[in-house]
This record gives structure tokens, sequence and C-alpha cells, in this order.
């Protein structure tokens, strides 16, 4: 069960991104919650989220092969510090 006020991680497929966003900003202000999308709402993932959005799919794959241990560590640090975590598989999970 997910409580008001707390703050919870929210995991999901690169590709869902948009959609997930939306229905994000849903349950948040339905349910009192806060999640932290790891493609929006932390600053230093700004261009990482431009690139996808912008469909450079070449960016994306240099993104990932300089930067992946860094978001990867970011990405656990905020699981940690968060209350749980809420994860969407995805309309087509690969």
């Amino acid at each position: 069960m997910l409580s008001r006020g707390l703050t919870y991680y929210l995991a999901h497929p690169a590709g869902e991104r948009k959609w997930v966003r939306v229905l994000e900003m849903e349950i948040e202000e339905q349910l009192g919650i806060t999640l932290l999308n790891p493609f929006y709402d932390f600053p230093d993932n700004a261009e990482n989220a431009r690139v996808l959005d912008e469909g450079d799919i070449e960016g994306w794959k240099d993104i990932v092969k300089t930067r992946s241990e860094e978001i990867v560590l970011r990405d656990l640090r905020a699981i940690d510090s968060s209350n749980g975590i809420l994860a969407f598989i995805g309309r087509k999970p690969s």
C-alpha cells in the first residue's frame, strides 16, 4: 500500500517514459505521494531525457556507454533514500 506523504522510486523502461510520466502526475496528485522518475526528476538527467525525447538513438547509446555507471549509482542512491519502489513493466515488455 502506498502511503500519503512518502517518496517512491518509479522504475520503468525508457521506451515507456512518456505515458508513465502522465500517469505519474495523476498518481502523485490523487495519492499525495512523491514518485522519483529517473528520466525527469533528477537535474543531472535533463540531457538524457532530451536525447530520448528527440529520438536520438545514437546519442542515447553514447550516454549509456559513457555514463552508465554514474546513472546506475545515482538511481541506487535514490532507491536507497526512498520509502519503496513502484515499478511498471511496460506495455511491451522485452
